[in-house]
C-alpha cells in the first residue's frame, strides 16, 4: 500500500473519531455549566442549647423601699431551620431562615430592702439607717418557692458603735434563724420564647482557600413571655407589704415585643482538604423598629384608710416604641460527609437589644382615697436579651 492510500485512511479515521470526541468534551463541559445555571434547593436543620444573661427586674417603691430581683433563664432550646434556592450562575442564593429560642428552665431570686430596723429591747422600729437593709428573700424555680423574713435588729444604746444615732450595716444584728418562712407552688414555666424570621440574599466571593459570603435582607422578630419581680406594695410599711409569695405575690410582668427591620451579615471561611473541612466565622446584625408591651394584670396593693390596712386592686402596664439592634456572632466548623451534605457545629453569642420592658420605680397611692382617684404608675426601662450557647445539625445543597 502506497503513502497516498495510507494518508487517506488516517484522515478518514480521524474524521470518524472526532464527532465522538467532540460529544464527550461537550458533555463534560455542559455538566458543570448546566448545574451552575439551574435553581438548586438548599435545606438546613440545626438545634442546640443556650442560656441567657440575668434579667434585672429590681424595683424602687421609694428611696427607702427597694427590691433587688434577678431572673435567670439558665437553659433554653435553640432551633434553626432554613430553606433556600441557589440562583443560576454565580448570583448567590435566596434564603428563608427561622430561628427560635424556648425557655426550658429558670430560677428567680429577689431581696426586699427597707431603711428600717427594730429595737427588740424597747419594741420600737428605728428608721435612722445609713442604707437600706435586707428584710425579705424570695427564691423560686419550676414547681416551688421559698420566702424568708429576717428582721434587722439594732439598739441605739448597745449597738451604736460610732454614736451617730444611725444604724450602720456593721452595727445591725440578725437572728440565727428567720422570723418567718413561707413555701408554696411556683410556675413550672414562664413561657419565654424568641422567634426570628430572616429573608436574605447571599453572595459568595473570594478564593478557593480563603472564602467569604455577604448577606442582606429583612427581619421579622417576636418575643413573648413573663418576667417576675419582687416589690414593696405599701409605702412606709414598717416591714409589711413585700411580695412574699403568700397574700402579696411577686409581680409577674407579661412581655410582648414585636419588631421588623433590615438585616445584614458577613461570613469568613478557611477551607481545608479540598473543601471537605471549613472553619467559619459569621457576624450578623439587624436594625429593627419594635413595639414592647408589659402588663402585670390585676394585682393587690395595700393602702391605709386611717385606722387599718386595706387591700386595693390595681394594675401596672406600659408600652414603648423604639429602634434597636440585634447582633450575633457564630464560630464553627462544617464537615462534608458526601457531596452537598455537611455536618455543622458552632458556638454562638448574641443580643436582642431593648426587647424587655420592666419598671424600675413605681408610685403607689398611700391612702384608700388616693387609690380611688389614681392607679399605680411607674418609670420603665428596656433591657436586652443576651444569649450564649451552641448548635449543631446538617445542611444539604442539592
Amino acid at each position: 500500500m502506497g503513502a497516498k492510500p495510507i494518508a487517506l485512511l488516517v484522515l478518514a479515521l480521524s474524521f470518524g473519531a472526532m464527532p465522538g470526541a467532540y460529544a464527550q468534551d461537550e458533555k463534560a463541559g455542559e455538566g458543570p455549566t448546566n448545574k451552575q445555571n439551574r435553581f438548586a434547593l438548599y435545606l438546613e436543620a440545626l438545634t442546640g442549647s443556650v442560656d441567657a444573661e440575668d434579667l434585672n427586674s429590681s424595683i424602687a417603691t421609694s428611696s427607702t423601699d427597694l427590691s433587688r430581683s434577678f431572673l435567670d433563664v439558665d437553659d433554653a432550646t435553640l432551633g434553626r431551620a432554613a430553606i433556600g434556592w441557589k440562583l443560576p450562575g454565580k448570583k448567590g442564593r435566596v434564603l428563608l431562615r427561622f430561628e427560635g429560642y424556648k425557655e426550658d428552665h429558670y430560677s428567680f431570686r429577689s431581696e426586699g430592702l427597707l431603711s428600717l430596723t427594730f429595737d427588740e429591747t424597747r419594741g420600737l422600729f428605728n428608721d435612722r439607717t445609713s442604707q437600706p437593709l435586707s428584710w425579705w428573700t424570695y427564691a423560686a424555680q419550676p414547681g416551688g418557692f421559698t420566702s424568708e423574713r429576717t428582721t434587722p435588729l439594732w439598739n441605739p444604746v448597745a449597738d451604736d458603735a460610732d454614736a451617730d444615732n444611725i444604724a450602720d450595716l456593721d452595727e445591725v444584728r440578725y437572728a440565727a434563724t428567720p422570723d418567718l418562712v413561707l413555701q408554696g407552688p411556683a410556675p413550672r414555666n414562664l413561657q419565654n420564647r424568641v422567634e426570628v424570621f430572616d429573608l436574605a440574599l447571599e453572595r459568595d466571593f473570594g478564593g478557593r482557600r480563603y472564602h467569604a459570603r455577604w448577606m442582606g435582607g429583612i427581619r421579622r422578630y417576636r418575643y413573648e413571655g413573663h418576667v417576675p419581680a419582687g416589690a414593696w406594695l405599701q409605702v412606709n410599711s414598717q416591714g409589711a407589704g413585700f411580695t412574699s409569695g403568700s397574700i402579696l405575690r411577686p409581680l409577674v410582668l407579661r412581655q410582648d415585643t414585636d419588631g421588623a427591620g433590615t438585616s445584614m451579615g458577613l461570613e469568613l471561611q478557611e477551607r481545608f482538604l479540598r473543601e471537605r473541612l471549613v472553619l467559619y466565622q459569621e457576624a450578623r446584625a439587624a436594625f429593627v423598629l419594635l413595639s414592647a408591651d408589659t402588663d402585670t394584670g390585676d394585682i393587690i396593693i395595700l393602702t391605709n384608710n386611717g385606722s387599718e390596712i386595706v387591700p386595693v386592686q390595681a394594675r401596672l402596664q406600659a408600652e414603648v416604641d423604639k429602634s434597636a439592634w440585634h447582633t450575633a456572632l457564630e464560630i464553627g466548623v462544617r464537615v462534608r460527609l458526601v457531596e452537598g451534605l455537611h455536618l455543622q457545629l458552632a458556638f454562638l453569642t448574641g443580643a436582642f437589644q431593648d426587647s424587655v420592658l420592666l419598671p424600675e420605680a413605681i408610685v403607689l397611692p398611700e391612702t384608700t382615697l388616693q387609690a380611688r382617684l389614681t392607679t399605680v404608675s411607674g418609670i420603665f426601662k428596656t433591657h436586652d436579651i443576651r444569649l450564649d450557647g451552641w448548635l449543631g445539625g446538617v445542611t444539604f445543597q442539592f
